[in-house]
């Protein structure tokens, strides 16, 4: 039952990424699909559901990616990152 109130305070709430090391319930690529048929039905956005992992490689690559950037250009930069497409910014 918590598993899917956490799915369903998600949900309402828009979160971009839901980051779960449930893998039985949560992060299962099988329930991922029945999550988000049940939120397309109900007029709900599609839910991103991560594993910690996936995220920290996300988190470090975008910190590569933006030292590198640093290092030619000087400056502050915008970087989407691959979860979602969502914006991330990094000083």
């Amino acid at each position: 039952m918590i598993d899917a109130q956490h799915i369903a305070i998600a949900t309402i709430e828009r979160v971009d990424v839901l980051v779960s090391r449930n893998f039985k319930h949560i992060v299962n690529l099988d329930k991922i699909h029945l999550y988000n048929g049940v939120n397309l039905k109900k007029g709900y956005p599609l839910l991103e559901i991560r594993s910690p992992m996936e995220v920290l490689h996300e988190e470090i690559r975008l910190c590569e990616d933006d030292a590198r950037y640093k290092e030619q250009n000087g400056r502050k930069v915008f970087k989407k990152s691959s979860i979602g497409n969502k914006r991330a910014y990094r000083d």
